[in-house]
Parts: structure tokens; sequence; C-alpha cells
């Protein structure tokens, strides 16, 4: 992973953990809304990790 790719991948972990944050502040901590933010969480952050990790650009 290149220092680019890295700074990409800890913005979008950083963008995910607030949103999740005021889900979870907003709407209460029901086991429905740790599941939404937990698969919105696997969706977005296990690609683009997957996708940068089997980069050549090590």
């Amino acid at each position: 992973m290149t220092l680019f790719q890295k700074i990409i991948l800890v913005l979008c972990v950083l963008l995910w953990l607030g949103l999740s944050y005021l889900m979870l502040d907003r709407g209460g901590v029901t086991l429905y809304n740790i599941l939404v933010a937990a698969l919105a969480g696997g969706l977005i952050i296990i690609p683009l990790y997957k996708k940068f990790k089997n980069g050549r650009n090590e």
C-alpha cells in the first residue's frame, strides 16, 4: 500500500466512524442500528482494503 492509499483508507474509516456515531447518537443504540453500522462499514471498508492490499505498490 502506498502512503496515498493509506491516507484514503484512514479517511474513509474516520468518516464511517463519525457517521456511525451520529446515527447511534440520534437514533439510539439498538441492535438494528448497530447491525446497520457494522454492515455499512463492512461493505465499504473491506473491499477498499482488499483492493489496496492486492496492489503491487508495496
